[in-house]
């Protein structure tokens, strides 16, 4: 462990796996607000605001051992690292706090192989993806232990005892993962048998005991249901698309203030670019060997971006029409490429209808339990006296819990899937949508088609989205990070490349680790070239990595 880590250690106190941790910030008169955001609350700066005493704010959140990145918030827009706690660079340019807790017990006798101690606090496996997974027909089960702890680990069944290999960890702990023959036609007995040294005990679902019976794991085979993900999605190599900025083919719907195509780029020019520009790239794409394309947002909306929808039912007019875009899927799919379309089901823009009634009617909107209000009149202004994501007043969040916001939601799923050959949705921001909600969207996208793919935004481990019951896969910025890092920065050596390929494969089951999309660039970042310093041969290196590594290539266009 390197001294930087060293300086970050934690105590926790023993009992419940938890800890309550306090951060605190020192911050001079001007300051009228500072908040904690971090790993730990997906980087949310509204969740765990900070209080004031004197020239001191400060939070208490409880969280589990590990490793967090966190920064704190001032006046709600200003960024600050925590100058008590070692940076870590964050693989976009950009340096973040670390936090890293570690166990009590830990501190009490040293981590060591076969000194017949075993650290109880570390041991845990859950019964859930991707600690126990069925996938090609074999079950993997993990076990988490403390690192350099445990001498050999085994699974043990009632047909035999199979030893376990280490495949990746941390600071603090392990992972060891075993795969077995299941036929799934009886219901399997299984515990894990940790020996280091003259110990033996037996992890089952009572924790660790000396012997097995009475303490084993049970998988029934009528009830369990393995986490399949749409096998077209493997080898598939996507090609993402800004819809403004990739061809203008038509005249009749440029925008007004349209940029000449030529002219340097800013935040919120706009090109034209437009689905008569897709389709004339169609043969060109086929070429490249790109069989699925992803789509950036595309209906009614303010911006050139279109993350701020207006209309989730009308394609925006600048782009064509709903009838050009549903020949424009089905075209491509004939044509061997599918397409993924990118979709906001977190928030709207200011000239969404129901948001400009509650502008005009106030109290008296019948829309004005669609959003989150803070207090009356509502008002588009900075500091909005509604909830905006991440505080933007130009992007009011919508509340799922009405039943009226969901519908219109939830219908327009079903009116594009019924219309346009759409393969699958990406889920923009999804990690600030509830979960209950993308549990509902994915009965009712695969209720329509069991193939369709669901992807999920989230910038690291996605694993609470991605047990079965919600995404397919997500966007895997955790490889762009490992490869920014090492190929384009150089900031990391050959082995913590490899270290960090395998860690952020193992994050997930195997099947979802094929399925993610692995992406060096895309419209959120700054492009590799650029981070590479224009090196076309570190750029070149990367897409090698790229397109050999387990998961689906996604190449940003240009």
């Amino acid at each position: 462990m390197n001294h930087a880590l060293l300086t970050a250690l934690i105590s926790l106190q023993p009992a419940s796996g938890e800890v309550a941790q306090t951060f605190t910030y020192r911050a001079d008169a001007t300051t009228t607000s500072v908040s904690v955001a971090g790993q730990f609350n997906n980087w949310n700066k509204d969740a765990n605001p900070m209080r004031k005493s004197g020239d001191t704010w400060s939070t208490t959140i409880n969280l589990k051992p590990g490793s967090y990145q966190y920064k704190f918030v001032r006046n709600g827009e200003e960024w600050i690292q925590d100058p008590k706690a070692p940076g870590v660079d964050d693989g976009n340019g950009n340096t973040n706090s670390l936090l890293v807790l570690v166990p009590e017990d830990f501190k009490k006798i040293p981590g060591k192989r076969n000194d017949s101690v075993i650290t109880a606090s570390a041991v845990v496996h859950k019964q859930e993806v991707p600690w126990m997974n069925f996938d090609q027909g074999k079950l993997s089960l993990t076990l988490q232990v403390r690192k350099d702890d445990v001498g050999r680990i085994e699974l043990r069944t009632k047909s035999k005892n199979t030893p376990m290999k280490r495949i990746g960890g941390d600071e603090l702990f392990d992972l060891y993962r075993v795969s077995i023959v299941w036929d799934k036609k009886a219901p399997l007995h299984y515990s894990f048998a940790l020996i280091d040294g003259y110990t033996l005990k037996v992890v089952g679902p009572k924790g660790l005991t000396a012997r097995a019976e009475g303490n084993q794991f049970k998988i029934d085979s009528m009830s369990y249901k393995p986490f399949e993900v749409p096998a077209w999605v493997e080898g598939s190599v996507f090609y993402q698309i800004f819809p403004d900025r990739f061809d203008n083919a038509s005249a009749k719907n440029d925008p007004k203030d349209k940029t000449p195509w030529t002219a340097e780029p800013t935040y919120g020019n706009r090109y034209g670019g437009d689905i008569a520009g897709i389709r004339r790239r169609m043969s060109y794409l086929q070429r490249l060997g790109v069989n699925a394309m992803y789509i950036n947002p595309m209906m009614q909306a303010n911006s050139n971006h279109r993350y701020d929808p207006a209309d989730f039912y009308k394609i925006d007019s600048e782009f064509g029409t709903n009838d050009e875009f549903v020949q424009l899927t089905h075209d491509m799919h004939g044509g061997g490429i599918r397409v993924v379309l990118d979709q906001i089901f977190d928030h709207v823009g200011i000239t969404f209808p129901p948001f400009i009634d509650l502008l005009k009617n106030q109290q008296n909107s019948k829309y004005k339990d669609w959003f989150f209000i803070k207090s009356y009149p509502v008002e588009v202004r900075p500091n909005p006296p509604y909830v905006g994501w991440w505080g933007t007043e130009y992007m009011p969040k919508i509340n799922l819990a009405n039943k009226d916001a969901y519908d219109y939601l939830m219908k327009s799923v079903d009116f594009w899937m019924a219309r346009a050959k759409l393969s699958g949705w990406r889920l923009d921001v999804a990690n600030e949508t509830p979960e209950w909600f993308w549990k509902d969207f994915r009965k009712r996208v695969k209720g329509i088609d069991p193939n369709a793919w669901i992807v999920g935004e989230v910038w690291y481990d996605a694993n609470p989205w991605l047990k079965g019951d919600q995404w397919d896969a997500s966007m895997n910025y955790p490889f762009r990070d490992v490869c920014m890092q090492f190929l384009a920065t150089g900031k990391t050596t050959p082995t913590q490349f490899a270290n960090g390929l395998m860690r952020v494969h193992n994050l997930y089951a195997p099947q979802v680790s094929r399925n993610q999309l692995n992406l060096i660039s895309s419209h959120d970042t700054p492009r590799f070239l650029t981070e590479a310093g224009g090196n076309r041969k570190l750029a070149a290196l990367a897409a090698v990595t790229q397109f050999t590594w387990a998961g689906s290539p996604s190449v940003y266009y240009g």
